[in-house]
């Protein structure tokens, strides 16, 4: 019988502070407030959604759901997100399975820690 061995997987996760700071000084500090914070709450619903179309074989939404999703995320300075879901929809057109499966549990984590994250530094500026 072989061996088994355990991975633990880390995930670097990369924020533009400076795309949040200009957006404060762009659009004042409450609409840039209300900006993060619709835009924080469409990343965790495309995140889910993403998941969905995944598990539900819909692979040609799942490309565009992922370009809008990394759009969103460039917007807001969510680097590794945007990354990821931009490596994700091309993994897609490449007929991938294995691959895509793996970028798309990677666009997870990053999300989950980059909404975490940014919400901190966004509660910091305030």
């Amino acid at each position: 019988m072989g061996t088994v061995t355990r991975l633990f997987v880390v995930d670097d996760v990369e924020l533009d502070e400076r795309r949040m700071q200009l957006l404060v000084r762009e659009k004042g500090m409450r609409v840039a407030e209300s900006i993060v914070s619709r835009a924080m709450e469409e990343i965790a619903t495309r995140l889910t959604h993403l998941e969905t179309l995944f598990a539900a074989g819909d692979f040609g939404e799942v490309e565009k759901a992922a370009r809008a999703l990394a759009a969103i995320a460039a917007e807001t300075g969510l680097v590794s997100v945007s990354r990821s879901a931009y490596d994700l929809a091309g993994l897609v057109r490449a007929y991938d399975s294995a691959a895509t499966a793996a970028v798309l549990s990677r666009l997870i984590r990053v999300g989950e820690m980059s909404l975490v994250m940014a919400w901190d530094t966004h509660d910091a500026q305030i």
